[in-house]
C-alpha cells in the first residue's frame, strides 16, 4: 500500500537517489541546491518506506480581478515507473494530496495527461500564453524536438526575411541592475493588471528568483523617454540542457510599457550579439498579447502553452519563465 506523506529532512538524500535514477534528463534535480532554495511544499509517495513518487508543490501568489491568492504549482513529478499498480498508487495519491493542499496549478502539460486532468476537474488551456522562439542553429534545435532536420534550410531562410532588429547602440534609458526595489512594485502591477490573471511581481519575488542556484541572469531596468519614470524590466541568461546538447537565449521575464518591452527585446537582442556566443535558439514565454512585440524582436515562431487550474480559477494566464519552476530545469 502506498502512503503520501511530506518529506521529511533525513529524506533528503534518499529522495536525490531516486531523482537521479528516475528523472536522468534533468541532473540539476537531483544535485539538491534547487531543492534547499524553493519555496514549496515536497510530497512523496512510500511504500514499505521506500520512495516511489516526489510531487514538489511550489508557492506563488497569483491575481486576478484584484484579488491575490496564492496557489501550488504542480512541479517535479516523479514516478517510480516500474510496477503498474504501485505507478498508479503513486500518481493518483501525490495529486489528490496536492489539490487539497493549496489550488492546483500546473503549466507544460504534455497532450497525454490533458484528459486525466480533466476527468479530476481541472481546466486546461492553450489561450492565455505562448511559447516564442528563434532557430538561430536550425538543424540542432530541430534534432532536440525530434522534427525533420530537413527544416533547417526553410527556417534558415526565414530566418532572413524576420531579423532579428537590434538598436545601433545601447539605449540611454536602459540601464543594468543586480535587485529589484520595492518602490517600484507598483509600477509592475500597473502593467501586469492588463492580463485577467498573472503571477505577482514584488521586489521579493523577483530578488529570490535571482538567487537561485547555477544562474547567472542579466537584468535591465527602462525609463520613459518622456516622463523619466521606471517603465519596464528585462531578464535573460544563457542556459545549457544538463543531459541533452542544447544552448539557448532565454528571455526569462518581461514587464512594462509596450514601448519598453520592445526596446528591452531589442537590448537582448543587442546584447547576445556583442556577447559573441552562439545558442542553437532564443526563447520566451508570454501571453499571447506580446506576440507581436517578439515577431519584431525576431522570434517569429509561436505555439501555445497548456496550463491548468482548478474551475475557480478557470480564466486567461499570462506565464512567462519566472512563473512556476520553468526555469528551474535548465
Amino acid at each position: 500500500m502506498v502512503e503520501i506523506k511530506e518529506l521529511l529532512p533525513e529524506q533528503k538524500q534518499d529522495l536525490m537517489d531516486f531523482l537521479r535514477e528516475w528523472c536522468p534528463d534533468h541532473p540539476e534535480l537531483s544535485k539538491g541546491d534547487i531543492f534547499d532554495w524553493i519555496i514549496a511544499d515536497n510530497f512523496v509517495a512510500l511504500n514499505d518506506g521506500k520512495i516511489v513518487g516526489y510531487l514538489s508543490h511550489l508557492h506563488q501568489n497569483v491575481i486576478r480581478g484584484g484579488e491575490t491568492f496564492k496557489v501550488g504549482w504542480g512541479t517535479s513529478i516523479v514516478i517510480n515507473m516500474s510496477d503498474n499498480d504501485i505507478r498508479k498508487q503513486a500518481g493518483r495519491g501525490l495529486l489528490t494530496k496536492a489539490e487539497e493542499n493549496l489550488p492546483y496549478f500546473g503549466v507544460g502539460i504534455i497532450p497525454t495527461i490533458v484528459e486525466p486532468y480533466k476527468r479530476r476537474g481541472h481546466f486546461v488551456r492553450d489561450d492565455g500564453s505562448m511559447m516564442y522562439a528563434r532557430f538561430l542553429q536550425p538543424k540542432r534545435a530541430l534534432q532536440f524536438l525530434g522534427m525533420n532536420k530537413a527544416l533547417a534550410i526553410p527556417l534558415k531562410i526565414i530566418n532572413l526575411v524576420f531579423r532579428m532588429h537590434t538598436p545601433p547602440r545601447p539605449m540611454e534609458n536602459i540601464s543594468t541592475i543586480t535587485s529589484f526595489d520595492k518602490a517600484h512594485d507598483p509600477i509592475w502591477e500597473k502593467y501586469l493588471k492588463e492580463h485577467e490573471m498573472y503571477g505577482e511581481r514584488t521586489a521579493e519575488y523577483l530578488n529570490h528568483k535571482l538567487k537561485q542556484p547555477d544562474r547567472d541572469y542579466s537584468c535591465r531596468i527602462s525609463k520613459s523617454r518622456v516622463t523619466g519614470e521606471v517603465d519596464g524590466y528585462i531578464i535573460w541568461r544563457f542556459a545549457k540542457h544538463g543531459a541533452k546538447d542544447l544552448s539557448v537565449f532565454k528571455i526569462c521575464d518581461l514587464v512594462g510599457s509596450e514601448t519598453a518591452k520592445r526596446n528591452l527585446l531589442l537590448t537582448a537582442n543587442l546584447y547576445l550579439k556583442e556577447s559573441g556566443r552562439k545558442p542553437d535558439s532564443i526563447i520566451a514565454m508570454s501571453s499571447k498579447k506580446d506576440r507581436h512585440i517578439y515577431r519584431y524582436a525576431g522570434m517569429y515562431l509561436a505555439k501555445p502553452y497548456l496550463y491548468m487550474t482548478p474551475p475557480r480559477y478557470d480564466s486567461k494566464m499570462h506565464i512567462t519563465f519566472f512563473d512556476s519552476d520553468l526555469d528551474n530545469l535548465w
